[in-house]
């Protein structure tokens, strides 16, 4: 959280006006956000997640750059002076292919797929699971029972 919160200030303070940089900052924020959202669940950090959320941020934000060079000029954002299409267009492209190959293996190593009770119920850093008391990482579906007619049939 402090350093989500020292980022924002040096962000308010002039890293906004800086051209690559700034970019970069607010990219940083929202990899901040997800780390701080593993350690709120003690959950162990992803680090293909983090490279993901990375890359797509910094693609989503050159694009946005782009955007604004475009259409209202270096005049809108100071920082803008510092970009110019040419480099633009040389990003991204180069953040797109690392979004994608990011995004892919997060998918292939450490995307949580599986039952909502293997993946967040039976989590290996409890000693018990506290919804069904199986122990810790035993996994696995929950056996629904089944109740009156439903039984029956």
């Amino acid at each position: 959280m402090l350093a989500y919160l020292v980022l924002s200030a040096a962000y308010s303070r002039g890293l906004k006006h800086v051209a690559l940089v700034d970019v970069g900052t607010v990219a940083l924020g929202f990899v901040l956000r997800i780390v701080q959202g593993y350690v709120a669940l003690d959950e162990p950090v992803s680090a293909c997640l983090v490279v993901a959320v990375l890359s797509v941020s910094l693609l989503l934000l050159t694009g946005k750059r782009r955007h604004e060079l475009l259409g209202a000029g270096a005049a809108h954002r100071p920082a803008l002076r510092g970009y110019s299409v040419e480099l633009i267009n040389l990003l991204l492209p180069l953040t797109g292919v690392l979004s994608v190959v990011a995004g892919l293996s997060y998918l292939a190593t450490d995307a949580p797929f599986g039952s909502y009770h293997q993946v967040r119920c039976c989590s290996p850093r409890r000693s018990r699971c506290s919804r069904c008391s199986l122990p810790a990482g035993a996994g696995g579906e929950r056996r629904w029972r089944r109740s009156g007619a439903a039984a029956a049939a």
